[in-house]
């Protein structure tokens, strides 16, 4: 039941990533940025102090920062390789 809640808490970053940049980042699908999200809620809800509702034992706000931060750091690392890649090309 965690797994799921990660999920879905992994969807709505992955969702509030994209709209904020507002369009798809250049070869990072919403796939990926779902499974940074669902692995920052993970990491968030162990690595942060306990925030907000709880729903399955999981605090709910220290998984979504976390979730947050790790699809934003996901984005940047990836935006970073793609672009020394795009470089070596030319």
């Amino acid at each position: 039941m965690e797994f799921l809640l990660f999920l879905v808490i992994g969807v709505f970053a992955g969702w509030l990533a994209m709209a904020f940049e507002g369009k798809y980042f250049p070869h990072c699908g919403l796939s990926v940025l779902i499974l940074a999200g669902a692995i920052g809620a993970w990491i968030g809800s162990g690595l942060f102090p306990p925030l907000g509702p709880v729903i399955v034992g999981i605090y709910l706000f220290s998984a979504l920062i976390g979730s947050l931060v790790f699809v934003l750091l996901a984005v940047l690392i990836l935006t970073c390789c793609c672009k020394k890649h795009d470089h070596k090309k030319e």
